[in-house]
């Protein structure tokens, strides 16, 4: 197992652990992949249902707005004999969407066992485990 960090500043010790923006509507290209997801799911006879911490908002490129993190894990697929429609002996993906100057847009989509987010000075640092 490979554990990575990603963050804009790799300085200080960690502070605090971040807290979650609130969530707000989805843009479209977040909603598109929760509808894929959904779809696959109704493909494979099963009733999605998202559990908490699915749509997860933080601060993470520093510019004032919210970023995304959708974590696949925490779409089940019941009914099914899928837990988690998107998710393999190699974990779940963690799909990330960084606000710009045209909206939010897909940064990273990795899989991943576990992560977190956390606050490292005045850095947003998040620590992804890789399998």
């Amino acid at each position: 197992m490979i554990a990575i960090l990603f963050a804009l500043s790799l300085f200080g010790a960690v502070a605090a652990q971040a807290q979650p923006l609130p969530n707000a509507a989805p843009p479209n290209s977040v909603n598109k992949v929760t509808a894929d997801a959904f779809a696959a799911c109704r493909q494979a006879g099963g009733r999605p249902e998202v559990k908490a911490g699915y749509q997860t908002n933080y601060e993470i490129n520093h510019d004032g707005k919210p970023d995304v993190l959708l974590d696949m894990s925490r779409l089940a697929c019941v009914e099914t004999t899928s837990a988690a429609p998107a998710c393999g002996s190699v974990g779940c993906p963690l799909r990330i969407f960084l606000s710009g100057p045209k909206g939010l847009q897909p940064a990273l989509d990795v899989p991943v066992l576990r992560w977190s987010v956390a606050l490292q000075g005045p850095r947003t640092v998040l620590t992804l485990s890789l399998p």
